[in-house]
């Protein structure tokens, strides 16, 4: 099974031409939030953004978070509330994020956070997509002086669960792919889109799609 994982499209129109083409190279895509345009102004479009999204994934099987710059709620089935079986393997999502200098949207602090993913039931194995980062991993950046911006709770919780894949967006600048203690971190934000091959209950290939903005500097 080939999963495409993708965060922070914030409707780039080169970002969603790379997901025209992409997505239908892979068996499920699957989104880690901030899908929808950046600026406050933005907020009124952004239901109109979610559904030429979701027009552009008609016929393919996909799931999706929201981050915290869509200012907007929805119940569409195709939006991970709660863990989904694919194959051997489980989606299992968490939408929140450490608080911001942006007063944005599903922002809670970390002991807020530590108590809800408490909640999570222990599946195996499993693959784990949120719009934060773990504290440490692909979460360097930010205004300023660069720093950790990343969740302690969700580092917390990776450590102590072990997902195969960890996906995740939201700190553009730190996209990237390691792997530590079992586990593939993907900080597939700004258009660096990542593909995952799954045997069974193993990660086979990570593959990763370079970014327009990558090629557009040469």
């Amino acid at each position: 099974m080939k999963i495409l994982f993708l965060s922070d499209l914030h409707m780039r129109e080169d970002f969603i031409n790379n997901l025209k083409g992409f997505s239908r190279k892979v068996d499920v895509v699957v989104n880690c939030g901030d899908i929808t345009g950046r600026r406050k102004t933005y907020r009124e479009t952004q239901p109109k953004d979610l559904e030429l999204y979701l027009s552009l994934l008609d016929g393919v099987e996909h799931y999706f978070i929201l981050g915290n710059d869509d200012f907007f709620e929805t119940e569409h089935p195709r939006r991970l509330r709660e863990p989904v079986k694919l194959g051997d393997v489980w989606l299992v999502p968490f939408e929140y994020v450490p608080f911001t200098p942006f007063n944005s949207m599903r922002e809670k602090s970390e002991e807020e956070m530590r108590e809800l993913l408490a909640r999570i039931p222990p599946l195996s194995p499993f693959i784990f997509v949120t719009h934060s980062p773990p504290y440490g991993v692909l979460d360097f950046g930010g205004i300023g002086v660069p720093r950790h911006l990343g969740s302690v709770a969700l580092r917390e919780f990776v450590i102590e669960r072990r997902p195969i894949v960890h996906a995740f967006g939201h700190i553009h600048e730190a996209a990237g792919h390691v792997f530590q203690n079992g586990t593939h971190f993907l900080n597939c934000a700004w258009g660096n889109f990542y593909i995952v091959e799954v045997m069974g209950s193993c990660v086979e290939k990570v593959e990763r799609v370079p970014s327009p903005v990558e090629r557009d500097d040469g």
